[in-house]
């Protein structure tokens, strides 16, 4: 875990790539509406195979 931590730290001061690392995470849909619709569809897979 420590190794993660470092990593993250060496990842905030390289500005041009923390940049990028934070508009792709703000790009991505992690709505409540996608999380149910994937459940879903999970879901009634499951139960079709079964």
């Amino acid at each position: 875990m420590i190794n993660c931590i470092r990593r993250a730290i060496a990842g905030y001061w390289q500005r041009d790539s923390w940049k990028t690392l934070i508009k792709r995470a703000m790009e991505c849909d992690n709505s409540w509406v996608r999380s149910a619709t994937e459940y879903i569809n999970l879901y009634r897979e499951v139960i079709n195979e079964g």
